[in-house]
């Protein structure tokens, strides 16, 4: 009896280990097949098709393709690239990309990398500005220079032209950056002027005064001789601006009218000058 029940345990502990070891085999099995997608598999493309975002900020998107169990993170170095959402995901997906504004009249490029692939990314360049200063200018009849300042960034060009014949640029025609334009403004001719000349973009009004022609003549009145003569009279500019000129006529129709101010224009040109007309009767 004791034997037979021996033998009755001895055959059920062996199927116990038969049964245990079989578990231990299949479930050995399957922790080996349940294996993470490769990384073959998990290959990540990535680009855009945005283009350049515009000087004043902006979006693009970046295209990610894989497979859908794979994961992928998005980064940068740009900073001016502020924003990438999302940062990371799994499977296909966009990343839009946020760029700050750019002040630089230079465009630039950043890189997005999502999954170890690196994506482009382009932005405009600002518009060049340009502070002119001043924008008016009042000189006086005797002509003479006046400098316009431009202020702007290094990269920017500009220029500097003269709309009128008596206004030119002696200097700063073309510039980068910031500089100075001398103008050169020739002598009045008598009456006030106007003239424009156009720097960076701007137009720059220059005004020209007056000419102040102030004279005086001596003598003023003649004794001559029934038999006719020549008599002078001096004519005195006191401090007249250059570009005065004066002329001498006869209200007699005589003769004389033929002869009278035989030298009668004259143009003063500087400082406190007198002439001589010579007058025939």
């Amino acid at each position: 009896m004791r034997r037979e029940r021996a033998a009755r345990g001895h055959v059920l502990l062996a199927l116990l280990l038969v049964f245990g070891a079989t578990t231990i085999i299949g479930c050995t099995r399957s922790s080996l097949n349940s294996a993470s997608p490769s990384t073959t598999k998990c290959q990540v493309s990535a680009k855009t098709s945005s283009g350049s975002i515009a000087a004043g900020g902006g979006t693009a998107e970046v295209d990610v393709t894989t497979e859908p169990e794979c994961a992928w993170k998005a980064t940068t170095d740009a900073t001016w690239l502020a924003e990438l959402t999302p940062a990371s995901g799994q499977g296909p997906a966009k990343v839009e990309v946020r760029a700050a504004a750019n002040a630089d009249p230079a465009p630039r490029r950043g890189t997005v990398q999502v999954g170890g692939v690196d994506v482009q990314i382009a932005q405009d360049a600002a518009p060049c500005t340009f502070v002119v200063a001043p924008l008016t200018r009042t000189v006086s009849a005797s002509g003479g220079t006046s400098t316009i300042t431009v202020t702007t960034n290094s990269a920017c060009a500009w220029t500097a032209s003269s709309t009128v014949p008596w206004i030119t640029i002696q200097s700063g025609a073309t510039a980068s950056g910031n500089g100075v334009a001398t103008i050169a403004v020739a002598p009045g001719t008598g009456t006030s002027r106007t003239g424009t000349v156009v720097i960076a973009g701007q137009n720059v009004s220059i005004s020209q005064d007056a000419s102040k022609c102030a004279y005086s003549v001596a003598p003023d009145t003649f004794d001559v001789a029934a038999a006719g003569g020549t008599v002078s009279a001096s004519v005195t500019a006191a401090n007249a601006d250059p570009g005065c000129s004066w002329t001498a006529t006869s209200s007699v129709s005589s003769r004389a009218a033929k002869n009278l101010a035989k030298d009668a224009h004259w143009t003063i040109s500087s400082g406190e000058q007198y002439s001589q007309t010579r007058f025939s009767f």
